[in-house]
């Protein structure tokens, strides 16, 4: 029994030993600028010593590096791996070689975007057809019920996933056009459902107006494809959008085993 206790606690250790190494890491990622131990230590609230062991755990991966003033970065290998990752992702592929075939016919950011814990959006390639308009990195995440891809993917999820979001989220508003009310969120999904499409009128971002549709496999969404820009613009040339982007989304979904057995909007 003794034996099993240590074992436990040897095991619990590591755990935690882990959980803290992916803290710091994620402290260093958004920090604004290089960071010492201490305050590494005091922001994450781990004493000194277990601090120095796991930014030297990190460094020995290659995930972070010391510089001369004793402070500590993270380094490319982050970028390596959500490459790595991205290329794994079959419909980046897809994407990538198409290449957004109506971008050109716009002024906007087009984006692959996928589900994340069934709590976030998340950007894993983007293009844009001018490069003064507004771009967010790869990787980047949005709160699902402020942004066209999260009403996509949710809506189009099960509704046990869809349940959970609408009771756990605490639903913060970025605009004054951010959905706010739980009732009025679960509507909006109905609407996604039924038009096929979700749009962003300024709910995230008082500045960016984005629609997106979803791409589907045989076994349900996968993915959004998005198109965003300057309000005016986009606004104006809704219909059109909207039409182009439902269109290469059919396109993508038929090619990444999409099949008529879950009733779509494509199926009208």
């Amino acid at each position: 029994m003794p034996d099993e206790k240590k074992e436990s606690q040897n095991r619990n250790s590591s755990v935690n030993s882990v959980v803290r190494a992916l803290d710091i890491l994620e402290y260093l990622t958004y920090a604004s600028e290089p960071v010492g131990v201490s305050a590494i230590s005091r922001h994450l609230a781990i004493n000194r010593t277990t601090t120095y062991s796991l930014v030297n755990a990190l460094i020995k991966k290659r995930y972070i590096t010391k510089l001369d003033d004793g402070k500590y970065k993270v380094t490319s290998r982050l970028l390596e791996l959500g490459t790595v990752f991205q290329d794994k992702f079959p419909l980046t592929q897809l994407v990538k070689m198409s290449g957004f075939p109506f971008l050109d016919d716009y002024k906007c950011v087009c984006k692959l975007i996928i589900l994340e814990d069934n709590k976030r959006a998340v950007i894993i390639f983007s293009r844009s057809s001018e490069d003064e308009l507004f771009h967010l990195p790869l990787g980047y995440s949005y709160p699902l019920h402020t942004s066209a891809s999260g009403k996509v993917l949710l809506g189009y999820s099960s509704p046990a996933v869809v349940d959970e979001y609408i009771a756990t989220n605490d639903f913060k508003q970025y605009t004054e056009n951010t959905i706010t009310d739980r009732e009025q969120f679960r509507r909006e999904l109905e609407n996604v459902r039924e038009n096929g499409y979700a749009a962003d009128i300024r709910e995230y971002d008082k500045d960016l107006v984005c629609f997106a549709a979803p791409v589907m496999n045989s076994a349900g969404v996968i993915a959004a494809i998005t198109v965003s820009g300057r309000p005016e613009y986009m606004l104006a040339h809704r219909n059109r959008l909207v039409s182009d982007i439902m269109s290469y989304t059919r396109s993508l979904s038929l090619k990444s085993g999409y099949n008529h057995t879950h009733r779509h909007r494509f199926d009208e």
